[in-house]
């Protein structure tokens, strides 16, 4: 009888591991990264071509900014698959920035009015009033309709401070998916909270938004200095600057401002280092990879806004989630840029790989 029931407890006892066994071997498998399925492959394209080469057939997607890509959606061009929110939900879209050798040439003053537009800018874009204006300012500067300027608005937060914490949330993004071939170390850096506290300037915006808050009808010191700006083409994520000059805040306190257009801001970064540029209105993205890989020599002043990018597909092409770009070329402006990144994002998600056409 003793016998028996050890055996019965030994026969208890190999099932219960087996079960264990099969349970911790399920377990590990459900938290192993899922084998890569296919890939999606991009192709860097003018952001003016894009809508004219998806209806082509020459590329399957594309992912660019606003208000191109409401525009594409509403000529029924594109169907917009995915806002890059809902991909990189809050990401730091556009940011103001600036190489050192400005901020040792310009005047401190110059750059507090550049900051004061800026948030003037802003608010105005914010305020439910002026809604029928902001619409006729990104129709006219960017070519689009009056119905694609209003529904680019829906997809982008327009903001004017300077957080340290979403630059640093972009910062981990590039870094954990290898984007960054350098560390804070590498520049020169103890630490990361020293890299950030030198690579964000929080006094300008303070500033302004301090002395704004207290008294809505202050400005800078009145100066009397020339400027010149970058910023992306056909974009409408860097209305605040469009605002500021239609509205007349750049020469309430003496600035003058020369735009430039770029293409993407990989190629705005270049005219950074040659100092054919004293600011620009571009992607958080290209300026951290520029200021960490290349050890550029740029300050960010200013977060511009939040969100502002969609990837749009061919109507009817079969694409009816972002899994289904598997196999498929998608146009981007610029590798390394913002809207490569979402891609990239939207493509681990999926479990594709991304392979530059």
């Amino acid at each position: 009888m003793a016998r028996k029931q050890q055996l019965l407890v030994l026969v208890i006892l190999s099932l219960a591991t087996a079960v264990l066994t099969a349970g911790c071997t399920s377990q590990t498998a459900s938290n192993q990264t899922a084998p890569v399925s296919g890939a999606v492959y991009e192709t860097v394209l003018n952001v003016k071509d894009m809508s004219n080469q998806l209806e082509a057939g020459k590329i399957d997607a594309f992912v660019a900014w606003e208000p191109i890509v409401s525009q594409a959606q509403l000529n029924g061009t594109g169907v917009i698959l995915a806002y890059s929110d809902a991909i990189w939900p809050q990401h730091v879209g556009d940011v103001i920035a600036i190489p050192n050798s400005s901020l040792q040439k310009l005047d401190r003053n110059a750059l507090l009015c550049l900051i004061w537009a800026h948030v003037k800018g802003t608010d105005f874009i914010n305020d439910p009033n002026n809604h029928d204006t902001v619409v006729q300012y990104i129709a006219n500067d960017s070519g689009v309709s009056l119905q694609a300027a209003n529904d680019s608005l829906k997809n982008v937060q327009y903001v004017a401070d300077n957080n340290p914490n979403s630059i640093r949330d972009c910062y981990n993004e590039l870094k954990n998916a290898s984007y960054l071939n350098k560390s804070v170390t590498d520049l020169g850096y103890a630490n990361e909270s020293q890299f950030f506290n030198s690579f964000v300037i929080q006094d300008y915006s303070k500033e302004v938004n301090d002395n704004l808050s207290r008294d809505p009808n202050w400005k800078p010191p009145v100066v009397n200095s020339t400027i010149n700006v970058g910023f992306l083409t056909a974009d409408s994520t860097r209305l605040a600057s469009i605002v500021a000059q239609k509205q007349g805040y750049y020469s309430a306190c003496g600035l003058t401002v020369h735009f430039k257009e770029y293409g993407n801001g990989v190629a705005m970064m270049k005219d950074f280092e040659t100092g054919a540029l004293d600011a620009g209105y571009v992607g958080a993205v290209p300026t951290i990879e520029a200021r960490v890989n290349d050890n550029a020599k740029i300050q960010i002043i200013s977060e511009v806004n939040h969100g502002g990018s969609a990837i749009v597909v061919k109507p009817n092409g079969g694409i009816l989630s972002l899994a289904d770009l598997k196999g498929k070329v998608v146009g981007i402006p610029a590798v390394g840029g913002l809207q490569d990144i979402v891609l990239r994002k939207a493509a681990q998600q999926n479990n594709l790989s991304v392979s530059v056409n």
